[in-house]
């Protein structure tokens, strides 16, 4: 694992979450970086991760000693390490269990301390994200576990570890009605890829949108003359990124995994593209076919954001919420899609490639190099994964692997196959091997190695032996990305 285009991706199965917080290895292992163990609490996640990290072959020659330090291949005294976990949403139905919904802090504590033993004291640490505007960041994490995790190790450790909020604005609510953003003071730094994006040259740049947001800034940054987003600073100044996604489906994407989790380093959700206003013969792709309500209801959308008066933002949402049932009840209705959740998405997976570009090569300053600018990792939590209409209502379903590589194109074209979806039907994975420069994938499809213990399986050549269960698309994607 020398280098980011190393194809190679390693699986472990039969794992479960343990049941019980600080989530402490079940066994005092010798490399331990402090000393506790909870053997009346089986970890399997735990020992799954130092599994994954023997069987890739990291620091083997001391594997089982005092001195295994399996992510020193990696991480060096004194670097700053980012751990960029799924916090999408705190849970805000009751319906939706929250196991499938962010990445489950038990992987984050078993990563956090391999990240200790490698820093050996030096060093920075810290657990950030951007999740969607109308999260409640302080309890999600204090809810699922992962604030009394961080505490826990810093105190076991002795070495801080900081628990950020990349947002650069939270959405404030009045019941179910968005009024307003509040600002808030992070670290951040455009950064432009212009010709070198994914949406340069691309028709439509004008219709730009992203939902619940006015489509004024989006022109602004993305448009013929520029591409650029916001960076959370963080991330720039990092030298090592352990990338910790959640696998689930994904109503706009088609799933989320690695490449989908990298957008929460963007600080500001209205700097990202997610689809284009209108249907496919207008030159849009939030629809397939034309519809006067469903325009109408895009437009109403955007006056109520553009909108700084309380009444007048109701009146527009009423009226949007009324041209939603009119054109659900439109007999010569022709499609049901809308806000760009359907399989013609043609516009969020540029984004997705243009914003794990800037993970790879933007360097401390922002300036896209032509060299990879950090050393970064990926450890998928694949126990509990989010099927049907994720990313933010999936419902949970037990595959119990986790992953871990060096190359998200990689690791999620072997995730994609575990779950049953073709990752030739994933356009940010399909895409990723023939767009934009510099390359996000340094290899072929068919170099491709997913590695399950002693058996070897290229997922190009035979996605069927890489199936563990099928998992359900969401609605708007069924028939279109399933493997056959």
């Amino acid at each position: 694992m020398k280098n980011s285009h190393d194809s190679r991706v390693f699986i472990v199965g039969g794992i479960t979450y343990p049941p019980r917080l600080p989530f402490s290895a079940s066994r005092a292992y010798p490399e331990a970086p402090y000393n506790e163990a909870t053997p009346e609490s089986p970890n399997p996640v735990y020992g799954g991760l130092r599994s994954l990290f023997y069987r890739a072959g990291l620091d083997s020659t001391h594997f089982d000693t005092p001195c295994w330090n399996p992510l020193g291949e990696f991480i060096r005294p004194g670097d700053k390490v980012l751990i960029k976990p799924n916090f999408v949403k705190h849970r805000y139905l009751p319906e939706v269990d929250i196991e499938c919904l962010v990445t489950h802090p038990s992987l984050i504590r078993a990563v956090l301390d391999y990240v200790v033993i490698a820093l050996k004291g030096k060093g920075r640490i810290t657990v950030g994200d951007a999740p969607v505007q109308s999260a409640d960041f302080g309890s999600l994490v204090e809810e699922n576990g992962t604030a009394e995790v961080v505490r826990h190790v810093s105190q076991s450790s002795g070495m801080e570890v900081g628990l950020r909020d990349f947002r650069a604005a939270e959405r404030e609510m009045l019941g179910n009605l968005p009024v307003g953003l509040k600002k808030r003071e992070v670290e951040r730094t455009a950064v432009s890829l212009d010709e070198r994006s994914a949406h340069f040259d691309l028709k439509g740049m004008g219709r730009f949108c992203v939902t619940d947001y006015p489509p004024s800034t989006l022109q602004e940054h993305h448009n013929t003359k520029r591409h650029e987003y916001l960076i959370a600073g963080e991330i720039l100044a990092a030298d090592v990124v352990i990338n910790i996604p959640k696998l689930k489906s994904h109503r706009k994407a088609g799933m989320t995994c690695c490449l989908k989790n990298a957008m929460g380093i963007n600080v500001s959700k209205d700097w990202l593209p997610h689809h284009r206003r209108g249907s496919i013969l207008s030159g849009g792709d939030e629809y397939l076919y034309p519809s006067l309500f469903k325009a109408l209801r895009s437009s109403l959308l955007a006056l109520r954001e553009t909108s700084s008066n309380l009444t007048a933002k109701r009146l527009w949402q009423g009226l949007a919420r009324m041209a939603k049932r009119m054109d659900r009840f439109n007999p010569g209705r022709r499609d049901p899609f809308t806000e760009g959740s359907w399989y013609g998405n043609d516009t969020l997976w540029r984004t997705i490639l243009d914003i794990n570009r800037v993970l790879f090569y933007a360097d401390k300053d922002g300036v896209i190099r032509d060299e990879p600018q950090r050393r970064i990792i990926y450890v998928v939590d694949g126990v509990t994964i989010g099927e049907g209409e994720g990313p933010l209502n999936p419902t949970p379903r037990h595959l119990g692997v986790l992953m871990l590589g060096r190359n998200p194109v990689a690791v999620d074209a072997c995730a994609s196959g575990l779950i049953g979806f073709d990752p030739c039907k994933i356009p940010a994975i399909d895409k990723a091997f023939s767009t934009g420069d510099p390359p996000l994938a340094g290899f072929g499809k068919e170099d491709i190695e997913a590695i399950f213990g002693e058996k070897t399986v290229r997922p190009y050549l035979d996605l069927r032996q890489m199936v563990l269960t099928r998992a359900r698309p969401p609605d708007s994607w069924a028939g279109h990305i399933e493997l056959r």
